[in-house]
């Protein structure tokens, strides 16, 4: 599952409800089949993104 990828590549659950992860200064919400991906650097979007993809 996402939540389970997102656990190997590090990223911590900050809520009860496995909506909201954190890696790094790097958020990602979850809701429904939607990501919002937040972040200052473009750059580890981008990788963020690649490694999502596969």
């Amino acid at each position: 599952t996402l939540i389970n990828f997102l656990t190997t590549l590090s990223f911590h659950l900050i809520n009860t409800n496995n909506e909201v992860f954190v890696k790094n200064g790097i958020y990602i919400v979850i809701y429904i089949n939607n990501l919002l991906i937040i972040n200052k650097d473009k750059e580890k979007i981008k990788a963020l993104k690649e490694a999502l993809s596969k």
